[in-house]
């Protein structure tokens, strides 16, 4: 395929388009022309800062943003806007609810913040928008009509995007914040099968929700890749897993991870997801399932989803859609917690324990950027080293942020005073951290940390290299852990207009040619400092396999050009076929070994 083939693991092209306009009708009456254009952001003040809510709020995926940055195979994701974000209290929440962000309808703020419909019917209403848009603007991918993507993508000239549903909330049908009161809408004539359902099903629980979703949307020809159980709030109307703390600009006592993992209720999803079938025409039957993508999940829920997966024995691919590294193992991220830090929060009711943990050091590069240092981002929310390989060995896909904050790009100017910490449940943080007892700990009422950080701009060399030392550290996971031809698990998941502050070099899908050009300067620069801190052998292609030769540049090419197209195309191809079982690919000509014990390729 040509070099402006891209694929991105997670996007939300119609997110804020959705958000722009509140629309009591259904289905939408709003133009494909309208719905793929960029939002715009009307406030004068708003579009000359340069600040992170700029950066967030802009648009960063639209359709056609997409069609400017090339040929584009994507995975769409539908997302409910949550009561969290609707309600935050602190000045950032208030902005988003007021003239100044316009576009942005505040009559979604305010029917969530009500409490007048649910996540499901918000989750129909921009599922209709996509809906809308096959065809004209975009190619909605299915299992039900399958094909070489390659081909599709230069025959319709179109983005084809694969759709998938980033949180279990959006799969719940009773009203948002009120447990026992289902959503009722009304019956429309020549409705789609999915809204049909919801007429006659307000009551279901999430797992037979996902099950009837499913099934409607195999009718009218859509399909799902993924679903990401949990997402950035609890939800008390239907917990499936304790989240991970990820939300630093807005304050809501929701954003507080609550409960022990991973629930009953999620672990019902779980085994519908996974053992979803379809009846061909010819009578056969056949597993379509959705993948779990373990994304804003706590650390506790993953593990407790590992173990559920293992004992139920389940062999479909784990996803990490949209991710960051720690640069720690579990261990090692247990041992940097700072103990003498650790702060016992209670706000409407709902406890959490504030820690903070030590920045794993990647590198400092004076030669680059004066007195830059370098760091991972140890939240939890981030891959500790065996979640890598879970994903790895189960023949999955990870795709790497674009999110400066996850990526752990540090200004060198700061406006906070320490490391911004993080929250954990009080069960997850007992889990981890047994000998710590939370008698006597500081305790705090209410104010959620809000270290402000990434908001000024700094050398243009900061940013790919954060995002190529993340790359660099999944791919060494794989290959001193053996995995196969590990380069073929990596991708990019932007999260674009998922509420992310972008890389510097690729603000929007339009400028992922930008992005390409970046990886291939960078990568090398990083490997060096990498391999240099922590002293493994190289894990680029070099010139005959040797470390102390430069990198081969026609090699790395190809292996740029995988993480920016092949092996997105490859992932979803298997899932097209229902298919995960990975074959071995040719090597091109990389070397399994630099002659130093370790993996230079594989």
């Amino acid at each position: 395929m040509a070099i402006n083939t891209f694929f991105d693991f997670h996007i939300h092209p119609l997110f804020k388009q959705f958000l722009s306009n509140y629309e009591e009708v259904y289905p939408s009456d709003r133009s494909n022309t309208v719905l793929s254009e960029e939002i715009v952001l009307s406030n004068e003040l708003l579009r000359l800062a340069d600040n992170a809510i700029l950066h967030i709020l802009g648009s960063q995926c639209s359709v056609s943003q997409l069609e400017e940055g090339g040929s584009f195979l994507c995975v769409a994701n539908i997302v409910s806007l949550e009561l969290g974000v609707a309600a935050s209290k602190n000045l950032a929440g208030q902005l988003l609810r007021s003239a100044l962000t316009r576009p942005l309808d505040a009559r979604y703020f305010n029917e969530i913040s009500k409490g007048s419909l649910s996540y499901y019917q918000l989750l129909l209403k921009e599922l209709d928008l996509y809906r809308k848009l096959n065809g004209e603007k975009v190619k909605i991918l299915s299992r039900k009509h399958p094909g070489d993507l390659d081909e599709m993508l230069q025959a319709t000239g179109l983005p084809l995007m694969a759709l998938s549903i980033e949180g279990g909330h959006n799969l719940s049908r009773l009203k948002i914040g009120r447990p026992a009161e289902p959503d009722r809408v009304k019956d429309i004539e020549d409705a789609d099968a999915a809204y049909k359902d919801f007429v006659n099903h307000p009551e279901l629980r999430a797992a037979e929700s996902l099950q009837h979703l499913f099934d409607a949307l195999w009718e009218d020809d859509l399909d799902l890749v993924y679903l990401t159980l949990t997402h950035l709030t609890h939800i008390q109307e239907q917990p499936l897993a304790t989240h991970a703390y990820g939300m630093k600009f807005l304050h809501h006592s929701s954003f507080y991870p609550a409960g022990n993992g991973l629930t009953e209720e999620g672990k019902k999803v779980i085994d519908t997801a996974y053992n979803l079938k379809i009846t061909t025409v010819e009578g056969e039957t056949k597993q379509t399932p959705v993948l779990i993508d373990i994304k804003h999940m706590s650390l506790k829920s993953r593990l407790d989803f590992y173990k559920y997966r293992s004992d139920n024995n389940y062999k479909w691919p784990i996803v990490a859609t949209h991710m960051g590294v720690t640069g720690y193992t579990q261990n090692e991220w247990e041992l940097a917690l700072r103990e003498g830090d650790c702060t016992l929060y209670k706000e409407d009711g709902v406890m959490a324990v504030e820690i903070t943990t030590d920045k794993k050091f990647i590198a400092e590069t004076n030669d680059l950027l004066k007195d830059k240092e370098f760091f991972f981002n140890p939240w939890s929310i981030n891959l500790m080293d065996e979640d890598i390989l879970e994903v790895m060995n189960s023949d999955g896909l990870i795709g790497i942020s674009l999110d400066v904050r996850i990526l752990g790009f540090e200004p060198m100017i700061k406006l906070g005073k320490r490391d911004a910490p993080e929250y954990l449940s009080l069960p997850d943080f007992k889990t981890f951290f047994p000998e710590i007892p939370l008698s006597g700990m500081p305790t705090a009422a209410s104010e959620m940390a809000m270290v402000q950080e990434g908001l000024l701009p700094t050398k243009k060399e900061g940013h790919p290299l954060s995002l190529c030392f993340n790359i660099l550290h999944v791919a060494a996971v794989g290959a001193l852990n053996n995995v196969h031809n590990h380069w073929d698990l990596i991708s990019i998941g932007s999260d674009f207009d998922g509420l992310v502050d972008p890389v510097k070099m690729c603000k929007s899908s339009a400028s992922v040619n930008e992005l390409e050009k970046n990886l291939l300067s960078f990568l090398p620069k990083a490997e060096e400092k990498y391999c240099e801190t922590f002293r493994v052998s190289s894990l680029l292609p070099h010139i005959n396999n040797n470390k102390n030769n430069p990198v081969d540049q026609e090699k790395l090419k190809i292996l740029v050009r995988k993480i920016m197209y092949e092996n997105g195309r490859n992932f979803l191809t298997r899932w097209q076929q229902c298919n995960f079982s990975r074959q071995k690919l040719s090597d091109a000509g990389f070397g399994p070994s630099d002659g130093n014990g370790h993996e230079a390729l594989a």
